[in-house]
């Protein structure tokens, strides 16, 4: 089947269920709405795909959000359940928004390890090198997640992109003992020398934490770079 034609069909077969999910949100009165919201967030939480879907045919909107504006596809992405991911996606989620910590669906897929929903989310175009707060690469450095690390830095993330204070990525595995991601991290070329507004590199930040055999891999790293 031609690209084309592929994408027709699958235009055909979401567009009863797109149409109502955009097309009915008049379709209960308030308490009921404000029920239903609930509800779906309790969906999205706890992965009730059929429960979500009929909610949303119900006209609760793709993009509502809890108390603390996690929408419904950051709660699905946080949980590491890819299903709900792709059934949001194509209901047009959208998947930049932000909760009030500032973080979206990717990072905190991203945080928890999840790597089948960071590949979702990326390829759907959410951005991997953001240009203020924390980054995916910089969450998945601090918990330590090797494998989501991998592939956002395969995809094009900077080794080196920093926080609002220049803290990297490489300061934050080194500070929490995540041997695996700084070596990882050194084999991209992260940066050693840099230094965050505290005047800290990377090799200080593992001393600080007393964490002696990545402050040796650091000084070697950078040291093979001199040469």
């Amino acid at each position: 089947m031609a690209p084309s034609s592929l994408l027709r069909t699958r235009r055909t077969l979401w567009a009863p269920f797109l149409a109502l999910c955009l097309a009915a949100s008049a379709a209960l009165p308030l308490p009921a709405m404000a029920e239903a919201l609930d509800d779906a967030i309790k969906a999205a939480t706890l992965g009730d795909k059929s429960d979500l879907i009929d909610l949303l045919r119900r006209g609760v909107e793709v993009d509502s959000s809890d108390a603390n504006g996690n929408t419904l596809l950051a709660l699905a992405a946080r949980q590491g359940n890819s299903e709900l991911v792709a059934l949001l996606l194509k209901a047009r989620a959208n998947p930049a928004i932000a909760n009030r910590y500032g973080e979206d669906a990717l990072l905190l897929a991203a945080y928890h390890g999840h790597l089948a929903v960071v590949k979702q989310l990326v390829l759907a175009g959410v951005d991997i090198n953001r240009a203020k707060g924390w980054t995916p690469l910089g969450y998945a450095a601090f918990q330590g997640r090797e494998e989501v690390a991998d592939y956002l830095l395969d995809q094009g993330a900077d080794v080196n992109v920093a926080l609002d204070n220049g803290t990297t990525p490489l300061m934050l595995a080194a500070r929490n003992g995540h041997l695996g991601l700084v070596k990882l991290l050194l084999e991209y070329k992260a940066d050693t020398t840099l230094r965050n507004d505290a005047g800290l590199s990377a090799k200080d930040w593992a001393l600080r934490a007393k964490n002696t055999d990545i402050a040796d891999l650091i000084d070697q790293a950078g040291r093979q770079h001199k040469h």
